[in-house]
């Protein structure tokens, strides 16, 4: 855990970036003077949801008074979880909550307090099961009907890619396509995300791809996936849904052109159905038993839903703050400033 966060973000992660971050934003600085704007951030926000640069700033800043006394309870818990953890061990404890640490003792904090234990939970969550389900609910749902194509009928990029068509379950029209391609392979994109594919034209629908990089199953052992790859999945499959569902054609189709601070507001609210009880006891079947999340495991998961959210939050908003001073309409102009900057606004706002 230590070696992958040094890797990302320690002292020597990011070379020669932060020379080319000044740049970067000394030419956006440039940009936004010639288009008559004080700042890139102010013209980024005239483009967006939020409309102004204020309104972002003021909002961060509330969300930031509001998180900052839960936030430093959460650190505190996690701290002394790993001071516990320690004296058991017989270890040192340097009365610091690292980076390394917070995934870890996050975990045990699920466990110990809640009952949620992450690794048992996704016995209930194979793969296939999990996919088949999503998909019902979303026809459910938003009233469509999903048909597979067989293999050779499509064009595909490979052969584990899947084609669907969508078709409006009152009319029967047809409303466009939507590949998933679930596993990982060598030198496919390495996240969670959709791409689309052919944009709808007046005489055909939008096509649309899932990518995902979710484990195969093996002939012994079918796929198992955690709760938050269960979220993950429903939330980029709302994705999908946001592209084929909209209306317009070409780049005047609501997901092409609506704000960037919008784009995700569809899927973080179709995600919620993941933590609704009825939701939880179709998508959970146990691998081996056939066996529904047992009651007690699912109300606790419910109820642990929000355990450390305001300290991950100050997280979110400390990277929000930077993004707005880099580009606000004093920029740093020097890696120095920028480091300086850094050093000045994390420990500020976050507490880790």
């Amino acid at each position: 855990r230590r070696a992958v966060a040094e890797a990302r973000e320690g002292p020597n992660a990011y070379k020669n970036n932060l020379e080319l971050v000044v740049q970067g934003i000394t030419l956006r600085k440039k940009i936004a003077t010639l288009l008559g704007f004080q700042s890139w951030a102010e013209f980024i926000c005239t483009k967006r949801m939020s409309g102004s640069y204020q309104t972002v700033d003021k909002f961060l800043t509330n969300l930031q008074t509001k998180l900052e006394e839960s936030g430093k309870k959460d650190h505190e818990t996690l701290l002394k979880l790993k001071e516990d953890h320690c004296k058991n061990l017989g270890v040192d404890f340097d009365g610091i909550l690292n980076a390394w640490d917070t995934g870890f003792y996050g975990d045990r904090l699920l466990v110990t307090k809640y009952g949620v234990d992450a690794e048992k939970i996704k016995e209930y969550f194979p793969l296939d099961h999990v996919v088949e389900t999503t998909l019902d609910i979303y026809q459910e749902l938003l009233s469509l009907i999903f048909e597979e194509l067989p293999k050779g009928t499509y064009w595909t990029w490979h052969k584990e890619a899947r084609c669907f068509q969508v078709k409006d379950k009152e009319s029967g029209s047809p409303i466009g396509y939507f590949y998933l391609d679930l596993h990982p392979r060598q030198g496919k994109y390495g996240h969670a995300a959709i791409f689309h594919l052919v944009k709808r034209t007046a005489s055909h629908g939008a096509v649309d791809c899932m990518l995902c990089n979710l484990p195969a199953s093996t002939p012994d052992k079918p796929s198992l996936l955690r709760h938050q790859n269960v979220v993950t999945f429903f939330h980029e499959f709302g994705h999908i849904m946001h592209a084929i569902c909209t209306e317009g054609i070409g780049n005047s189709t609501r997901l092409a052109k609506c704000p960037r601070d919008f784009v995700e507001a569809p899927s973080q609210m179709l995600e919620n159905w993941v933590w609704q009880k009825q939701v939880l006891e179709r998508l959970a079947k146990h691998y081996q038993t056939n066996e529904s999340l047992p009651d007690k495991t699912l109300e606790s998961m419910i109820r642990a839903k929000h355990v450390n959210v305001a300290f991950s939050s100050l997280r979110q908003i400390y990277l929000s703050r930077l993004d707005l001073e880099i580009h606000g309409p004093n920029p740093p102009t020097t890696v120095e400033e920028i480091q300086a900057l850094v050093d000045r606004l994390c420990p500020s706002i976050s507490p880790l």
